[in-house]
């Protein structure tokens, strides 16, 4: 998982040099976009397709190298409000670097979801995105998980 933390870390760099890293990815890949449009021109246009670049959030837990990003046990010491301080450096390289939506992936905690839905309801508000869940085989957490989204009315 690219996030600055991790860039930080394992890498060495400083966070500026971090938030390049990740804004360097956007650039290639909006330069591969334009490629693919440029070569693609007589299927991509006629059929009003639009390319568009999503920008990878997934859970905190993999920066952890724990394999806690697919239990979401971190949640249990960590407060929503902890995980919008994680998320939000990310969120904002992404999107002032230009992506056109965010996919929050593999989340798996709510705490996670509601922390991120919070930022982009109330920090990122022109910023698309979506939210997929890995889930323990749990039915009731799923339950519980989707009952909560229905909630949010988004």
């Amino acid at each position: 998982q690219a996030s600055l933390e991790g860039f930080r870390k394992e890498l060495g760099v400083s966070e500026v040099e971090a938030r390049d890293l990740i804004g360097r990815s956007v650039t290639l890949a909006r330069e591969a976009r334009s490629q693919f449009i440029s070569e693609n021109v007589t299927t991509v246009a006629p059929v009003g397709r639009e390319v568009q670049i999503a920008g990878s959030v997934g859970p905190y837990g993999a920066c952890q190298h724990d394999g806690s990003e697919y239990t979401g046990d971190y949640v249990d010491h960590m407060t929503q409000q902890e995980l919008e301080v994680w998320h939000r450096p990310r969120l904002r390289t992404l999107v002032e670097c230009g992506v056109d939506l965010v996919a929050c992936e593999t989340l798996p905690a709510l705490t996670e979801a509601l922390a991120l839905v919070h930022l982009l309801t109330t920090e990122f508000t022109d910023t698309r995105a979506w939210i997929s869940f890995s889930c323990r085989v749990r039915p009731s957490s799923l339950i519980t998980t989707t009952q909560a989204v229905d909630k949010l009315k988004l």
